[in-house]
């Protein structure tokens, strides 16, 4: 009796270490496993932060280097937004057309949150790039084509909201952006100002007026039906939406800066 009980207790310890064993094996397994999962991923992210885009050329991704201002003439837009968006703390500011983030930057220093817009990839990249290296930046830059906005969808289009319904900004920028929606997009002068004051929020906008060389080029084989891209023209369509605060020209008086508020 006490031989086989011996041989039992034999035989259950050496059950016991055989799985212990194959325990010990399995958690160096799944160890290991995680191990090399880490490392996939680790070397994943290594090899996305080392991807550039192509260097391509497009419209305005060079637009801090290569746009059609004079010094004095930039300085003097730069200084009209300094002055417009410094004259109160802002929650919210929108940068439509934003380019490479300028006039973004200068928002951002008086205001919590700045959405940077446009629809020329490179610009945005480029602004982005700039941005992720900075602790606590406060702009956010998206690219989206403004003569086509993101709609609502999902179920009865309210599960993802359309751009304009997400938030609501308390101050708005459109710089050299109007000729690009009403004459490069057909957009009524009128449906555009429409859409700005159903944001119901200040606006700074800058009229890029039909004499101006940028027209011109956008105007080429095309019948010119945008007798309202004037200054008179311009001033009259706004004069029932907004009131404007301050304003300033630009480039011999081929474009003009507004300050705006609803009315």
């Amino acid at each position: 009796m006490q031989a086989r009980y011996a041989g039992s207790e034999l035989d259950e310890a050496k059950s016991l270490t055989e799985n212990s064993g194959k325990q010990v094996s399995k958690s160096r397994k799944m160890h290991h496993s995680e191990a090399m999962v880490l490392g996939t991923i680790q070397g994943l992210k290594r090899l996305v932060n080392r991807l550039q885009p192509a260097q391509v050329r497009t419209t305005w991704g060079s637009y801090d280097t290569d746009h059609s201002y004079g010094d004095a003439s930039f300085e003097t837009k730069k200084s009209f937004v300094e002055r417009a968006v410094s004259s109160a703390r802002r929650h919210l500011v929108w940068d439509l057309g934003c380019n490479t983030g300028t006039f973004s930057e200068i928002c951002a220093r008086h205001s919590d949150y700045v959405l940077s817009v446009d629809g020329d990839a490179k610009a945005i990249e480029r602004l982005y790039q700039a941005q992720k290296t900075k602790v606590g930046t406060n702009i956010c830059p998206a690219i989206m084509n403004l003569a086509n906005i993101s709609p609502g969808q999902g179920w009865n289009g309210e599960e993802r909201k359309a751009f304009d319904r997400r938030s609501r900004p308390n101050l708005v920028l459109c710089l050299a952006l109007i000729h690009h929606i009403v004459i490069s997009a057909n957009i009524p002068l009128g449906a555009f100002l429409s859409w700005l004051r159903k944001l119901d929020s200040e606006v700074v906008l800058e009229l890029v007026t039909l004499d101006d060389d940028m027209s011109k080029m956008l105007l080429r084989n095309r019948e010119n039906q945008y007798g309202e891209l004037t200054e008179a023209g311009f001033e009259a369509a706004i004069s029932k939406m907004f009131r404007i605060v301050s304003s300033e020209p630009l480039k011999g008086g081929h474009r003009k800066l507004y300050h705006l508020v609803p009315v």
